[in-house]
């Protein structure tokens, strides 16, 4: 039931592609995504658990959770800046509507966004949109 973009003006030290300060993050990765129970005017949501690996290369992060496409997959994408810091676009479909919040069917899909600070063994990150989640990397 998961997985894991940010574009911005880079000098042409920080955008070239094998320098070490952005291939420091290359690797696996454990990713932990935690949702709390979640309390909105309508119909509140139960809070989940996620896990999944991802991996770093040139400091792109791709990480996938189910089969794309299926009920509960998740799919994190982004950059991770040579500063560490870091803004992932997820996208994916929802599994158990109790999860989810306004109780929307099975397979229907979400999109949200994900800041986060690395440094070369763990990271961390918050969603943007909606409800509020936790995630935590771990290189391998």
């Amino acid at each position: 039931m998961f997985a894991l973009v940010a574009a911005s003006a880079w000098s042409a030290e920080e955008s070239a592609p094998q320098s070490a300060k952005t291939t420091r993050f290359d690797g696996v990765w454990s990713v932990t995504v935690v949702c709390a129970d979640y309390k909105d005017a309508g119909v509140g949501a139960k809070g989940y658990t996620l896990r999944m690996l991802g991996e770093v290369k040139n400091g792109q992060f791709e990480g996938q959770r189910g089969k794309p496409g299926e009920p509960g997959s998740l799919r994190y994408s982004g950059r991770i800046q040579p500063d560490g810091s870091a803004e992932f676009q997820a996208n994916g479909f929802t599994g158990n509507p109790e999860y989810t919040p306004g109780r929307l069917v099975a397979a229907t899909p979400y999109a949200y966004r994900l800041t986060g600070q690395f440094d070369e063994r763990r990271g961390t990150g918050k969603r943007l949109d909606a409800r509020p989640c936790e995630a935590t990397f771990v290189k391998q």
